[in-house]
């Protein structure tokens, strides 16, 4: 029944939100950003923190070259509070999205803490995905909740060492890491399902359509 109650309560916020800031959702899908995911970290908040939060990106979605949501703004929170990071985080990729576009968010997008959920849907450029072979093993280092779930990011990489450096030691001094709930995940992807690869990346990341993986396991 709780479940059931907080499903509706971010379907009446959602309708109620695009209505009422109909430019910021605008902005949101322009970046690739998951409305539901900052629907679901936002309604968290009492209304009166969801209102200022909405009220101060929408600010900056007026204009539609404006992407910049300055830092003189946030001065109004508290930077411990929850509303002052979310809007710090949405400051940032506003502003990378603003100086490269979409390409430009994904490869500057911070992970460490909450950041909007950037989701790809189309081949970014430049790349070099005409390098690759047809069929690629791929591994991405992330938790074992993601494994079981089978709800996995986009970001993988071709070389195993880089996904165990992701699972085990990139995010070991996060308040959340447990080594326990960590593992390194391999499949196997076409070529045809990759929107992003660069060669000069030390990671060797390649961004793909998560929903064409196969034989996936850890």
């Amino acid at each position: 029944m709780f479940n059931r109650i907080k499903i509706i309560h971010k379907f009446i916020l959602k309708k109620y939100f695009k209505f009422k800031f109909p430019k910021v959702f605008h902005r949101f899908k322009s970046m690739k950003i998951s409305e539901d995911h900052f629907i679901k970290k936002i309604q968290t908040l009492s209304f009166k923190d969801q209102l200022a939060i909405l009220g101060t990106i929408n600010l900056y979605s007026r204009e539609p070259r404006n992407y910049c949501l300055h830092t003189h703004l946030l001065g109004n929170f508290d930077q411990n509070s929850q509303t002052y990071l979310i809007l710090d985080s949405l400051r940032h990729a506003f502003n990378i999205f603003g100086e490269g576009g979409l390409i430009n968010l994904w490869i500057y997008q911070e992970n460490q803490c909450w950041y909007p959920f950037i989701k790809i849907e189309e081949i970014l450029f430049p790349n070099d995905i005409n390098l690759l072979p047809n069929d690629l093993t791929i591994y991405r280092g992330c938790s074992k909740n993601e494994y079981k779930n089978k709800k996995f990011k986009q970001s993988w990489s071709l070389e195993k060492s880089v996904a165990e450096s992701f699972a085990y030691e990139h995010y070991k001094d996060q308040d959340w890491f447990n080594i326990n709930d960590r593992c390194v995940v391999e499949a196997q992807i076409s070529k045809k399902s990759v929107y992003y690869y660069r060669n000069s990346s030390y990671e060797n990341e390649v961004v793909v359509n998560v929903s064409k993986l196969r034989n996936v396991n850890f």
